[in-house]
């Protein structure tokens, strides 16, 4: 007696597990690690990127089967969020994992939309190879100071001049901007901008 072939299956619809992220910025440098696809029940990668707050990641930037992702040309001083997402061979996918590096990112002090009653010290991580930095402070859209230190400091003080002007650390808010300048400070040779940041000036 003959009979029919009998064909059984399981359908996999177990979705990989979020990745275990690491995030690592540095001055024109990012980068986005989460190890092994294994260890999550993974086989593929998928990052996208936005640059702006008020859109949701929609631009690929890496897809594989790696353990993480570098841009060796980042934008400090930029909105950034990645959304990070693992599939499997079936085509499961797991919960989206979302990494938000703010412009501020490496600007140590005071920390951004800080509320302050008075002068503090600006610090931020050293950019390398940097011989000077320019400092912009801006109040009401206003350029208020830009001034070169050395180092990745500067402390502000109660009252200051600027082009002729004289200035007052007065109740507001404060934006202020960051960037690294190499060689001699006459040749006026600048980086990319390394930070963006804001406090507030209690009255």
């Amino acid at each position: 007696m003959w009979w029919p072939s009998l064909w059984t299956w399981t359908v996999d619809t177990v979705a990989p597990a979020a990745v275990h992220k690491r995030t690592t910025v540095r001055y024109g440098r990012l980068a986005l690690t989460w190890g092994s696809l294994t260890a999550v029940g993974a086989a593929r990668i998928v990052v996208l990127r936005s640059m702006s707050p008020k859109k949701p990641p929609a631009r690929d930037v890496y897809r594989g089967s790696g353990s993480g992702y570098v841009d060796p040309k980042f934008a400090n001083g930029v909105y950034h969020r990645y959304r990070i997402v693992a599939s499997d061979q079936a085509g499961n996918v797991s919960p989206a994992v979302d990494v938000v590096v703010a412009p501020s990112a490496l600007l140590l002090a005071p920390e951004d939309g800080a509320r302050l009653r008075g002068p503090a010290t600006l610090r931020w991580r050293a950019a390398p190879k940097a011989s000077f930095y320019n400092v912009q402070l801006f109040r009401a859209g206003k350029k208020v100071l830009s001034i070169w230190p050395r180092g990745p400091h500067l402390q502000l003080t109660r009252g200051w001049r600027y082009l002729g002007h004289s200035y007052r650390l007065k109740a507001g808010v404060y934006t202020w901007y960051v960037w690294p300048g190499f060689g001699p400070l006459a040749k006026s040779r600048y980086g990319q901008l390394l930070g963006r940041g804001s406090f507030s000036i209690a009255g």
